[in-house]
């Protein structure tokens, strides 16, 4: 910390530590200083959403894991109105958020008023940090069990992932129009050597609310028409590589709070093949007495067609009627292809979708 050891770390590391300190060995002492100490988390209602690098080195700035194992704690006695007080912090600072989302066309995270820059000690990646806004939502739900804080959370996250104004997906090797010349060694070298390009799962900093004047004006980055200065503050990113300050990342800024999030969206952290639709590690297939019984792991309550061909290339036919098989309850797609017709066989399913009553092909898994 800036301010050194002892007496002189910040308020929210110290009722930090006497938290971890309590409930690791139940010390007195420590529950002594958690009862001096916790009516300071009140900054967190309105710190959850400054600059990130902040936590480290300002005692104004607060995250919501100062508290939150001392309020989800059940190991050991806490005191209710300790943990009341904690509480009604993570609620504000959520309902706080959900209103921004809400309020704003896209799930920016800010209101459009605002620019973060100048307000909240911002200098890069202000408009692309979701998943710290998301944050206390995320908690919040964790707490309460309320929709409407997972939705948020959700909506934030899809933000960076392309529903933004610019349909941008600030993440490199994933979607479409994905970030290509993000500021990272790596993913430099790789494009030099023609590898087929940046290392994957880096999240940018994006749009500036203010571009630097080195991003405005320095000659050595590229030029943008229209500038970006006059542009809506969601839209001013350039993907280049010479404008690298809008394609930076910082771990503590662009990966960590994703890190945290995504795998609670995605069903609780809890992953399964059978749940993978795309990969499909779960495919399998089992021959007996000259019959193929294959499966897939599929998407919940959608319609799949199992197709085969002799050669990857197609072409594919249908095995199975259209609309005939759905995914069991763990997510398992099972098929048979009682008659095959050449030694060598290749097989995928195929997600229909219905349109004005009319069902279509959306995608195949192999």
């Amino acid at each position: 910390m800036d301010q050194g050891a002892g007496s002189g770390i910040y308020t929210q590391h110290k009722l930090y530590y006497n938290i971890q300190k309590y409930l690791l060995d139940g010390d007195v002492t420590a529950s002594n200083n958690i009862q001096s100490l916790y009516t300071a988390s009140s900054a967190f209602t309105n710190s959850y959403d400054d600059e990130a690098g902040g936590f480290a080195n300002s005692g104004g700035i607060w995250m919501a894991s100062y508290f939150m194992s001392y309020l989800l704690a059940t190991n050991v006695p806490t005191n209710p109105a300790i943990v009341s007080y904690f509480k009604t912090q993570l609620q504000v600072a959520a309902n706080k958020e959900v209103g921004y989302v809400n309020g704003d066309p896209y799930p920016v995270g800010w209101p459009t008023n605002v620019n973060p820059n100048a307000q909240n000690n911002w200098a890069h990646g202000s408009l692309t940090s979701q998943g710290e806004f998301a944050y206390p939502c995320l908690m919040e739900w964790a707490v309460t069990g309320q929709q409407q804080y997972i939705n948020a959370a959700s909506e934030l996250m899809d933000y960076d992932q392309g529903l933004n104004p610019i349909g941008k997906r600030y993440l490199t090797g994933i979607g479409c129009d994905r970030v290509h010349n993000p500021e990272q060694r790596e993913s430099v070298y790789a494009e030099e050597m023609e590898w087929g390009g940046p290392q994957p799962g880096v999240t940018v900093y994006g749009p500036e609310a203010s571009p630097t004047a080195s991003e405005l004006t320095d000659p050595t980055h590229v030029t943008q028409i229209p500038a970006l200065i006059g542009l809506p503050r969601e839209r001013r990113y350039v993907d280049h590589l010479r404008t690298y300050g809008l394609s930076e990342f910082t771990d503590y800024q662009c990966e960590a709070w994703p890190a945290a999030l995504y795998p609670v969206l995605a069903q609780g952290g809890t992953w399964s093949p059978a749940r993978e639709p795309f990969l499909n590690p779960a495919a399998s297939i089992t021959i007996t007495n000259g019959v193929a019984a294959l499966q897939f792991g599929g998407l919940p309550n959608q319609t799949y067609v199992l197709q085969a061909a002799s050669a990857i290339s197609g072409p594919w036919t249908i095995v199975t009627q259209a609309g005939s098989v759905q995914p069991d309850g763990t997510g398992m797609l099972h098929f048979t292809d009682s008659a095959p017709t050449t030694a060598t066989r290749f097989y995928r399913t195929q997600l229909l979708i219905s349109v004005n009553g009319n069902q279509g092909p959306l995608g195949q898994v192999y």
